[in-house]
């Protein structure tokens, strides 16, 4: 049966050893392929060892992480917290079925160097034994030791008899020559026992000498130390500027209580001003008096707005009898009947138009008349024909060369046809005139004269004036009066023409105006008494309707006038009702009279800026009188602190030349006090030195009473004694040890029985030799036999994964003649290659094949995920493809692949090859690496990849300012609580963003790493001395910060701070550690919780030996908490006078303790 495939779908890490704040959520895990790229300590190897972890429930400690599975149709989920794992598989409590064993699980890491170097010896003899039915040929030829050689000569045993026949003989000769040394023994031991007393006497006068120079040092560095204050001794060297400090808090203490009381004053004086009771003013009288303002504002804007309507409804009645007569009685037009109006109304209409039409006729044609000139001209057949005869005589006279016939006809028919032109279109016509009578005298110009006299006789016949003189520009000139001149005659022509017409209509309008005078008069008869209508002129014929009109619109306003009347009077009353309740109640706070609104809306903003003006002065009473308790508080702490420094050195207070002197030798009495200290502590050192010497029994106490030249003396003549120590000892201990050899005689006789042995052994070789010569034999035959009978199902399955990851080209082989290994047969080349003998890619492919068949052969119901890493490093293009296409084929098979990376070309590789996988579920998961990731143990040869100094690839600021540049870093927030300044985000400290991204490229995020890498010498683009000393002194600010605020404040914790405090057992684990996180984590609400018995059993001593270890370990703190106020005046005291100044500090505070990315 096919095994069920282990999917991870998704994997959420909190914390991990070397990810303190985890690693972002996965999510989407792909069924086939799943791609883990990022640069190195970004948390791949702990996401690897993670996912191990989940799946073999193993090694948890410190780990929070959640993890969601498919296994067939079934839903499962793992959490890990700490050393608790719960396992579910759809909601119900269980655990993962057939997982291989535990310590199997490094068989499922596929890394490049152990798939390279390693000979996958376990795997193959796994194989080799299941081979043989499940015997270990090997193992049992090695353990009876049965080889096809024969040990000859060079063997061990032969190699012993040689050397115990050779040592026999050289023991024989040297007996010989060790008798004539023993004579000479007695008198070098004599010698020797004078030469180690002397050399021991040496010892003890050295020593004595070291002593000598150390007591002299002693009492010299004494003496100097002596002249020193002893008060000297409690000075610690911060005094004077403790007292400085505390000076400076004490003035500035008395400073803002000065501040305090002009405050208080002022606001005093603003109290004493007010007219208002003490008490103040109820705040619903105020309201009800602004209520009764804005209605009385809203009466007078009614009231004026009702007197500007009654002023123009007045002004519509002067004005409708102004219209019509300004004397006359108006009483009877209160009744006037106007029920016809609209017969007056037509009649009205059709007398205007009918009118207007006949002003319109008369007028014009009044103007038309007043157009025709009284000028009289030639008659217009004249006029033509002398236009014509000029035309030709100027023709004649302007070129030599006759003018061309077409330009006369053209210019003779275009003036004939102009005429009517002339007649209907007026000035446009006479335009064209002009235009072709400058086109003839510019012909006539040009074209020589003939025939001038006749021309001239022609045109006097036509009876129309000559010209003043017959040459050409006279007689142009007078053409063009003629021209004008016919102009003139068909503009008259015209006129009259239009006379005639308008006369025509007018005559046409008496019928109609014949009928509008019977109207008029049925009409007048009807409504009454009215003025007289004359159709005389327009105004006249329209009085009837005008008069009706305007009697009308007079009713109207009459009416609408008293309306408006009445209801102002109202309103005015109401509005003097107003004013008095509001007079009334404002009478105890105002004297005069309120008679307006605006009096009263000033009244009562003066009563509101009166009530607000007290209870801003009452709050700032207050406020200043807390500020000056608080401060007088601070004074008398401060001044306490201050008597005590001066107690402490038994100096009267203020004594200041005292403290500065003192201050001021301080550095020279220390280093007086540490010389007397290390010469005392050397002196007693070299004096019990002597006293410890072996012969110092022989002189006593006596011997420090020599003085150094007695001891350098002494020491002179034994040193010389002593130097033949040595010689005598190496002399006496050879010839003792010969003649000891000698004279015990056993050497012969151990060489002797040394020799049988040998031959004993070479018995023995022979009959070994036999022995395994045919159980070689034996076992030969055996492994030929069974090579290839009942082979394994594991082989198999390795042979065909082999086949199918290389297409078909290569089966797997296997022979343990010598040592059990695998190697490939190439069906293209008909031959067996061994792995060396086999390209890069192609043993990787093998091995895999052969590591994956050895996995299924432990798995049982259950495939779990591969982890391969950087397979493709430094790989072709074609052992990569190798490689992606053998973990593409295994991914098909059903099983989960997981691929490391921090290489960026891995991800383009394996991108480009997936392009073309249509059936390979596949995705890449980027991680940035903000984490510190710790190493991962391991037997295999270690990743030297992690060890490449090589810049990181980090967003670049450019253009962007430092809020900009942390919100596209996600910079992780600073925990009060638990966060030490050495995990400070590098953002928080470093401004300048250019230094930040150097820092970040060398994956130096955290203060701690940078103080480090800076101590360690390293250069960063853009650091120096002054910018070191300046961040520095900000992470100085911080931890003096964070030191005050966690006084009295409980520090977070988790379910490894239960485990370890050994007070909550595993029946209560699980309550407490949800509990601890019903609170936040905060360990001071759990312990309120437990006491309060909200968990049911546990007990009250349990929960003292929780608290006890919690206070123990600093996650309580049972001292009163600093308030901000407090903490901000220390702070401001510690910041005070140094680099970086107060704004800088306070900007990089709120900065760090906000968090604020912005």
């Amino acid at each position: 049966m096919k095994n069920e495939p282990l999917i991870l779908q998704e994997l959420s890490v909190k914390k991990m050893p070397g990810l303190p704040h985890g690693l972002e959520k996965y999510t989407g895990f792909k069924p086939n392929l799943n791609i883990v790229a990022g640069p190195n300590a970004s948390g791949k190897s702990s996401t690897a060892v993670l996912i191990q972890k989940m799946i073999w429930q193993r090694e948890t400690d410190g780990i929070s992480a959640f993890g969601r599975f498919l296994l067939g149709k079934d839903n499962w989920t793992i959490r890990v917290d700490g050393t608790s794992v719960r396992s579910e598989r759809n909601g119900v409590p269980a655990a993962l079925p057939d997982l291989p064993p535990p310590e199997s699980y490094h068989r499922y890491i596929f890394a490049l160097h152990q798939l390279v170097m390693a000979d996958e010896q376990d795997a193959a003899k796994h194989i080799a034994r299941l081979t043989v039915g499940g015997y270990d040929l090997e193992s049992a030829c090695q353990q009876l030791e049965y080889k096809d050689e024969i040990k000859r000569k060079t063997s061990a045993e032969f190699k012993a008899f040689r050397e115990t026949r050779e040592k026999v003989r050289r023991v024989s000769q040297q007996q010989l020559s060790l008798k004539k040394e023993e004579e000479k023994l007695t008198g070098l031991q004599q010698q020797l026992e004078q030469s180690k007393k002397a050399d021991k006497l040496r010892t003890l006068f050295e020593k004595l000498i070291d002593f000598l120079h150390a007591d002299y040092a002693y009492a010299s560095s004494k003496r100097v130390f002596e002249t020193y204050p002893a008060v000297l001794e409690k000075f610690t060297g911060e005094e004077t500027e403790r007292i400085s400090g505390l000076d400076k808090e004490i003035a500035e203490a008395e400073s803002k209580i000065l501040d305090a009381k002009r405050v208080k004053e002022t606001s005093q004086r603003i109290l004493d001003d007010l007219t208002i009771p003490a008490s103040g003013i109820d705040q619903a009288m105020l309201d009800t008096l602004a209520n009764h303002v804005g209605k009385g504002e809203d009466l007078e804007r009614e009231i004026r707005n009702n007197r500007r309507l009654q002023e123009e409804a007045e002004a519509r009645m002067m004005r409708a009898l102004a219209d019509v007569d300004p004397d006359m009685d108006t009483g009877a037009w209160k009744g006037l009947q106007l029920q016809h109006i609209q017969q007056l109304d037509r009649f009205l209409r059709d007398a205007h138009a009918v009118y207007s039409q006949k002003q319109f006729l008369e007028t014009e044609i009044r103007l038309l008349e007043q157009d025709l000139e009284t000028d009289l001209f030639p008659e217009k057949v004249k006029l033509q024909d002398a236009i014509k005869i000029l035309s030709s005589w100027l023709e004649e006279n302007q070129s030599r060369k006759p003018v061309p016939i077409a330009w006369l006809i053209a210019a003779g028919i275009l003036a004939f046809l102009n005429i009517p032109l002339t007649v209907y279109a007026g000035w446009w016509g006479l335009a064209g005139i002009a235009v072709i009578a400058s086109m003839l005298a510019y012909a006539l110009l040009i074209h020589k004269r003939q025939h001038t006299g006749l021309r001239e006789k022609d045109y006097e016949k036509t009876g129309v004036d000559l010209p003043e003189a017959w040459t050409v520009d006279k007689v142009a000139e007078h053409f063009n009066r003629l021209t004008d001149s016919l102009q003139q005659v068909a503009w008259h022509e015209k006129l009259h023409q239009q006379i005639s017409l308008r006369s025509t209509e007018l005559e046409s309008l008496t019928p109609r105006l014949e009928k509008l005078e019977q109207q008029r008069r049925l009409l007048a008869d009807v409504i009454g008494t009215v003025p007289g209508l004359a159709l005389e002129n327009l105004k006249n014929e329209t009085s009837l309707a005008y008069f009706v009109e305007k009697v009308k619109l007079w009713q109207e306003a009459h009416t609408a006038f008293h309306i408006l009347k009445t209801q102002g009077e109202g309103m005015q009353q109401d509005l003097e009702n107003i004013l008095q309740v509001i007079h009334q109640t404002c009478e105890p706070y105002h004297n005069n009279r309120v008679d307006s609104v605006s009096g009263a809306k000033a009244l009562v903003r003066n009563l509101e800026e009166q009530e607000q003006k007290r209870k801003n002065a009452v709050q700032e009473l207050s406020r200043q009188q807390g500020r000056m308790d608080e401060y007088a508080r601070l004074i008398e702490i401060k001044s306490r602190q201050r008597w005590d420094v001066y107690q402490k050195l038994d100096i009267a207070v203020d004594d200041r030349d005292t403290l500065n002197q003192l201050s001021g030798n301080l550095d020279a009495y220390r280093k007086a006090r540490k010389d007397f200290r290390e010469k005392e502590l050397l002196m007693v050192e070299k004096r019990e030195s002597v006293k410890r010497h072996a012969l110092f029994g022989e002189y006593g106490e006596a011997i420090f009473d020599l003085d150094m030249d007695e001891a350098n003396e002494k020491l002179s003549d034994y040193a010389h004694e002593a130097g033949m120590v040595e010689s005598l000892h190496q002399e006496i201990s050879g010839i003792e040890t010969r003649i000891g050899h000698t004279m015990q005689g056993e050497e012969l006789e151990s060489s002797l029985s040394e020799e049988e042995r040998a031959l004993d052994g070479l018995q023995g070789l022979y009959e070994k030799n036999l022995s395994s010569v045919t159980g070689s034999i034996v076992a030969k035959f055996i492994r030929k036999e069974t090579e290839e009978m009942n082979r394994p199902e594991v082989f198999h399955r390795a042979n065909r994964l082999f086949g199918k990851v290389t297409h078909g080209r290569y089966s797997l082989r296997m022979h343990d003649r010598d040592n059990v290994a695998f190697f490939a047969y190439d069906h293209a080349m008909d031959s067996s290659l061994m792995l060396n003998e086999l390209s890069t890619g192609t043993r990787i492919q093998l091995l895999l094949a052969v590591r994956l068949a050895f996995i299924e052969s432990m798995e049982q119901g259950v495939s779990l995920p591969l982890l391969v890493d950087e397979l493709l490093a430094n790989s072709d293009d074609v052992r990569a493809e190798a490689i992606m296409d053998a973990l593409t084929g295994i991914s098909r098979e059903g099983r989960q692949v997981f691929y490391f990376t921090a290489q960026a070309d891995e991800v383009h590789k394996w991108t480009s090859f997936l392009e073309d996988q249509s059936n390979v579920s596949h995705k890449v998961f980027y991680l940035r690496g903000q984490a510190n990731e710790e190493t991962i143990e391991s037997r295999s040869a270690p990743d030297l990849s992690a060890l490449r100094m090589e810049l990181l690839q980090v967003p670049d600021p450019a253009q962007m300012t430092h809020g900009e540049y942390g919100r596209r870093l996600v910079v992780t927030p600073f925990r009060l609580l638990t966060d030490t300044a050495e995990q400070l985000h590098l953002w928080y400290l470093v401004e300048d963003t250019g230094l930040l991204y150097h820092c970040l490229q060398r994956n130096i995020t955290r203060w701690g790493q940078l103080a480090q890498f800076m101590k360690g010498g390293g250069i960063i683009a853009g650091m120096d001395a002054e910018r070191q000393n300046f961040f520095e002194h900000q992470v100085d600010i911080l931890n003096y910060f964070l030191e005050l605020y966690r006084i009295g404040r409980a520090r977070p914790i988790d379910r490894d701070v239960l485990e370890q405090s050994d007070a909550v057992s595993e029946t209560f684990i699980d309550t407490v550690t949800d509990k601890l996180y019903e609170h936040g984590r905060d360990p001071a609400k759990l312990i309120d919780s437990l006491r309060s018995g909200e968990i049911a059993r546990f007990r009250q001593h349990t929960t003292d030996a929780l608290e006890a270890y919690l206070t123990e370990e600093g996650y309580l703190d049972d001292r009163e908490p600093l308030v901000l106020e407090e903490i901000r005046i220390r702070l401001q005291a510690y910041v005070s006078g140094k680099k970086p100044d107060e704004a800088e500090a306070w900007a990089f505070l709120e900065r760090t303790l906000g968090g604020d990315v912005s």
